[in-house]
């Protein structure tokens, strides 16, 4: 069970880093804005006790909102945390956001149309509900980075970071690059995939890296509240070589 658990973790964590990707990329492209327009912390506190978003993405001239990554949490949990965190605003930059981005595995989970009417009822309101699922998430993986992947896992997740990782340190906008493992794409000797990753210039966009952690900001570095500094310790994923 530990083992499960810590393994969720991991993934939660991948999930949360490839999220502030995604997001400043669909800024960037979207609506042409500079990778530094884009604001976005990890463990932003909502203005209560104890309750702090996965990630905050406040891009420039446009309100705010939260990114929840719920991998593997049961549905009770679900509902407990949202309505936990979101009911209501504590703070007027907690009532400007516009929506959550809800990241889950929801291709495991019956009775979906009920449990997403009662998600949405446990946010305050003029806050919508956006679901990230199993499909949406690969979708924007090969669409917005040319990656393609068979399921969200962890070492699945690691390959597309290494990809992304590797652009940032070439910096052409058009780049090839090797993967350790197959994905879609065409493959190469020794089990390897190249992939195209097209756009702005990576390295310039996206958060810098080194090991994860959940209380730090993406890359520009923001002033954080006072109050994070009571952010729950959380372990350190390494990166892998």
């Amino acid at each position: 069970m530990a083992d499960t658990a810590g393994n969720l973790d991991e993934l939660r964590l991948l999930l949360e880093e490839l999220c502030c990707d995604l997001c400043r990329f669909e800024h960037v492209i979207r609506d042409g804005l500079a990778p530094e327009a884009v604001r976005i912390d990890r463990e932003y506190w909502l203005g209560t006790p104890g309750a702090f978003a996965d990630i905050r993405v406040a891009p420039a001239g446009q309100p705010p909102y939260f990114v929840e990554v719920k991998y593997g949490y049961t549905n009770e949990m679900l509902v407990r945390h949202l309505g936990r965190k979101y009911a209501s605003a504590a703070t007027t930059d907690a009532a400007a956001a516009k929506k959550i981005v809800l990241v889950i595995d929801r291709g495991s989970r019956a009775g979906w149309e009920r449990l997403q009417q009662e998600l949405t009822s446990q946010l305050h309101e003029g806050l919508l509900l956006e679901v990230w699922d199993e499909t949406r998430l690969l979708s924007l993986l090969a669409e917005r980075f040319g990656v393609g992947i068979h399921g969200i896992t962890a070492e699945d997740l690691l390959d597309v970071r290494q990809v992304i990782a590797s652009a940032d340190r070439r910096s052409p906008s058009t780049t090839t690059i090797r993967s350790r493992r197959t994905c879609s794409g065409t493959s190469g000797s020794g089990g390897s995939s190249s992939f195209e990753v097209r756009g702005v210039r990576l390295h310039a966009t996206f958060c810098r890296r080194g090991s994860i952690r959940r209380s730090r900001s993406c890359w520009p570095i923001s002033a954080r509240s006072p109050a994070t500094s009571a952010t729950r310790a959380t372990p350190t994923l390494s990166v892998r070589a």
